[in-house]
């Protein structure tokens, strides 16, 4: 929502874009609902639409789709901002140029070998 610089006016917004204003209003974000299970890979993305599924949902409903899909899914990506998010196949991340952010699906997560050293 976007208050004027008083805090007395406030408005509730539908986009999550920002921009400068020449008023001075202020604008709060609602926070980001993480995947607290789910690690985070700040610059990553991940391959492969799960299930052929494109559709761009919300951190909290790709979490919910990822886990209906099951083993077919490995996590989703999401844009920079974390607003626009799909479900993916793979739980490989790979550097992505333009910023995104990818979680993993837990079980894909400990599904992975430990790594063990010799000494």
């Amino acid at each position: 929502f976007t208050c004027d610089s008083a805090g007395l006016s406030c408005t509730v917004r539908a986009g999550p874009d920002l921009r400068s204003s020449a008023n001075g209003e202020v604008s709060y974000m609602k926070p980001v609902e993480a995947a607290s299970q789910w690690p985070r890979h700040a610059g990553k993305t991940l391959l492969g639409y799960a299930a052929n599924d494109g559709i761009v949902r919300s951190v909290v409903d790709s979490e919910k789709r990822c886990e209906e899909l099951g083993d077919t899914c490995g996590g989703f990506t999401c844009d920079s901002t974390e607003a626009e998010c799909t479900v993916r196949a793979s739980s490989d991340v790979v550097d992505s140029p333009s910023g995104e952010v990818s979680y993993i699906h837990p079980a894909a997560t400990a599904a992975q070998p430990a790594v063990t050293t010799m000494s």
